[in-house]
């Protein structure tokens, strides 16, 4: 009697040499080739058919737009020990001083749009900011570009909080809710030329301010990938590694980072087993770059001394701040360009001191740290972020909202998202069980195609269609088959204004 049948990767991959009639041995090359067909198949089902996928519910915030809070709250260049820096302003006003903004310090800003006025043209220029931070008892703020001089004070300025991004892995949107207090208000959409056509994408300065009711999609944002290669190499003593993780064999990865979200955006896993609040490095960011090549192994199962000492590990990575001419100690934006870079580690095994810890074919978040550090040390204390794994990023998918919000809201996005991709072999694809034998179909149509089978390719591709309007017309609709729907054929309906001009006129 054929026992339970589990349609995992491991799984999906044994169908598909079945039926292709192929039995590679376990050849490792063979493995990894079919895996990747099984995953350009997931990949091109959650495009062609995201009914078949499972939704999520995303929640984003939106924060009103902030202007100054008096005539005098005004901005201007500043300077250091006589250095002037064109790439930093400063508030004229003193940190707390009557009529002065507070403004956020603790990267809520960063990323975001800041609108600067120009007297000498008469005109509202747009920058974004880098980092917020203060600097003696003035807030300073840089610039993802100069300002036109460096001797300019009295800057008005405007800072634009109202857009979101969409999680960069949402394939299909099915819906936008605004949360206030405790009801829910659905969003209408708007279509980008329409919003311009109306003027309500328009600068915050000028457009109304209240409960937002439509969304428009505005710009792509995205952050370039490294290209930096990361090296990871063992320390010697007496740079030991104290744990509690377990030592064993390692490979890193990082990304670059610009800003973050709110605490409530907040990756799951704590910083280390002993945290007890919500860190800062588990922030999800406001932008993420691509991720970096991996290193090579590294082991650090060596016992150095004889009585369980085993070397840190350390991960050499580039100098951002530098790179983007914020390196030079005597300028006031010293390291201040906004960009962090994440740290992720998978782990390969185990060493002698083993705690039955799962190695998933993933890499996982496990530090964060400032853009001119070159060097991050691995010493076992921090807890890899086992919720988060990295994901492939293309950008971010901005949305505007309008009326501008008057405060805080929370935004809820049902969407379908991205799948991550199949890694290890106990994965299961989040599809409705029914859907596996389309996902199969549709993987064995890449195998033939590989192996120049164009006949048996056509003939999979065709299979792979016919259950795809099977299963659209299962999944296509969340209405029971068995309840009746009214169905009319169409026919004109003339406006009811039109028909009042017309009697209009023809009295």
């Amino acid at each position: 009697m054929a026992g339970l049948k589990t349609y995992n990767l491991a799984g999906i991959r044994s169908a598909i040499f079945a039926q292709a009639d192929w039995a590679p041995a376990n050849s490792p090359v063979a493995n990894d080739r079919v895996d990747e067909f099984i995953n350009r198949a997931y990949f091109r089902m959650s495009e062609e058919a995201p009914f078949l996928f499972f939704e999520s519910e995303i929640r984003m915030a939106i924060d009103p737009d902030v202007k100054k809070a008096s005539t005098t709250d005004l901005l201007r260049v500043a300077s250091t020990l006589g250095v002037s820096d064109a790439w930093v302003l400063e508030t004229e006003l003193v940190v707390g001083a009557a009529g002065s903004t507070t403004w956020n310090s603790d990267r809520l800003w960063d990323g975001r749009t800041i609108q600067l006025y120009d007297d000498d043209q008469s005109r509202w220029l747009k920058y974004k900011i880098r980092e917020v931070w203060t600097e003696g008892n003035r807030y300073r703020i840089s610039l993802d570009r100069p300002w036109k001089n460096n001797t300019d004070t009295g800057i008005d300025w405007f800072v634009e909080t109202h857009e979101f991004n969409i999680p960069q892995d949402a394939i299909e949107v099915r819906s936008l809710t605004l949360q206030r207090e405790s009801l829910m208000y659905p969003l209408s959409i708007l279509g980008q030329d329409s919003a311009e056509w109306a003027s309500v994408a328009n600068s915050g300065r000028i457009v109304s301010s209240g409960l937002p009711r439509w969304a428009f999609r505005r710009e792509h944002k995205s952050l370039r990938a490294p290209t930096f290669d990361p090296v990871a190499s063992t320390t010697v003593a007496p740079d030991l590694w104290v744990g509690p993780e377990p030592t064993g064999k390692f490979e890193y990865r990082f990304t670059y980072i610009w800003g973050k979200q709110e605490i409530w955006f907040h990756n799951p896993g704590p910083q280390t087993q002993t945290t007890q609040t919500a860190t800062e490095s588990r922030y999800q960011p406001y932008l993420e770059s691509p991720p970096s090549n991996k290193t090579a192994q590294v082991d650090n199962t060596t016992d150095l001394s004889g009585l369980g000492s085993y070397g840190q590990i350390q991960v050499t990575l580039p100098n951002i701040d530098f790179m983007l001419g914020f390196g030079l100690a005597t300028m006031p934006r010293l390291h201040r360009s906004g960009i962090k870079k994440r740290i992720y580690r998978r782990r390969i095994s185990e060493g002698p001191i083993a705690r039955s810890i799962e190695q998933p074919d993933d890499f996982f978040l496990i530090a964060e740290v400032d853009g001119h550090v070159t060097t991050y040390t691995d010493t076992g204390a921090a807890t890899p972020d086992y919720g988060v794994p990295l994901q492939p990023i293309h950008g971010y998918q901005t949305v505007r909202l309008w009326p501008t919000p008057d405060k805080n809201y929370t935004v809820e996005v049902r969407c379908v998202r991205r799948p991550k991709s199949l890694t290890d072999e106990q994965d299961y694809p989040l599809i409705h069980e029914d859907a596996i034998d389309c996902l199969i179909t549709r993987a064995l149509a890449y195998l033939y195609e590989s192996q120049g089978n164009a006949a048996m390719a056509q003939y999979s591709l065709t299979a792979y269609q016919e259950n795809l309007f099977a299963l659209g017309k299962r999944y296509g609709d969340l209405r029971s088959k068995s309840r009746p729907r009214r169905k009319r054929p169409a026919r004109v309906r003339r406006n009811i204004n039109l028909r009042r001009l017309l009697t209009i006129s023809e009295g």
